[in-house]
């Protein structure tokens, strides 16, 4: 079940390219892969009432969903000046704004489905709605502390997520 709940979430959160949900996405969806290869799934009374509730999930959810570059993207492109700005993207010619009824105005994303790239927004810190196409951190006045970049990258690190070679390559 809580690979279902996983992919539900993953369908919004994708759209980000937030190394952070990245990574706590692709160690659950590999770690359920790991524990399907390992037949963990098989045992018939793991869900009594519908006994073909478990395979059908581990069939259609055996393999993750998710692009791993857009780990190492996400990390490459967060800027590490640690400081907060003020960014306004509403007037970009490349950007869609979100019509839905009662939604902030403001919010929108590139003409491909995704998210701004986390350089061309106006926060750093990856607790944000990566949709906002104004934001503002303290307009050049506030200064973040790092664990924006070294918790996705010491996760991914730790998750396998990030090869040795490519880990290098962040140049960070």
């Amino acid at each position: 079940m809580y690979r279902q709940s996983l992919e539900i979430a993953w369908q919004h959160i994708s759209k980000q390219k937030n190394a952070f949900w990245d990574v706590i996405y692709a160690s659950l969806a590999n770690r359920f892969t790991a524990l399907a290869d390992q037949k963990f799934f098989d045992d018939k009374n793991l869900f009594p009432e519908n006994r073909l509730y478990a395979p059908k999930v581990v069939k259609s959810m055996y393999k993750a969903n998710n692009n791993p570059d857009f780990i190492l993207e996400n990390l490459q492109k967060i800027p590490l000046d640690l400081i907060g700005y003020t960014m306004d993207n509403t007037h970009r010619l490349d950007v869609v704004f979100d019509s839905s009824p009662l939604q902030n105005e403001n919010i929108g994303w590139r003409t491909d489905g995704f998210a701004l790239p986390v350089d061309e927004r106006g926060h750093v810190r990856q607790d944000r709605d990566g949709f906002a196409l104004f934001a503002s951190e303290g307009d050049g006045h506030e200064e973040h502390e790092g664990t924006f970049f070294l918790l996705p990258y010491y996760m991914a690190f730790y998750h396998g997520l990030l090869s040795s070679g490519t880990a290098a390559a962040t140049g960070k």
